[in-house]
């Protein structure tokens, strides 16, 4: 587990394309772009960033929970094809968004979660 509170590039991660478990909450986090080769992660802990864009997940269709609350995102449709995804964790205020309805749609099993 690597864990900071500066990190704002994750441009060092890219070439780690075998990695499971990404946990950097509470940090500066902008562009999910070096994960979209990551085929091998399941879980994404990205809690408390800046992340406004959800697009780059959208091939890691292996993933399990990702933690995303408390980042300036308003659309989740990309994360539809996770197929295997178990629990998604917002911000309690976008539950309603109709972009994670659709999500509900694609996948019922999936637990949405909202947080402060």
């Amino acid at each position: 587990m690597w864990k900071a509170r500066r990190i704002d590039d994750l441009s060092a991660l890219r070439p780690l394309t075998k990695l499971e478990h990404i946990h950097l909450d509470s940090n500066q986090i902008t562009d999910l772009t070096p994960l979209e080769d990551m085929a091998a992660l399941r879980i994404l802990d990205l809690y408390n960033n800046k992340v406004t864009d959800a697009r780059p997940l959208v091939r890691l269709t292996g993933m399990e929970i990702v933690r995303l609350g408390r980042n300036p995102i308003t659309n989740f449709a990309p994360l539809n094809n996770l197929g295997k995804l178990k629990i998604l964790e917002v911000d309690r205020q976008k539950l309603n968004e109709p972009s994670l309805l659709g999500i509900k749609r694609f996948n019922p099993k999936l637990l949405i979660r909202g947080v402060n």
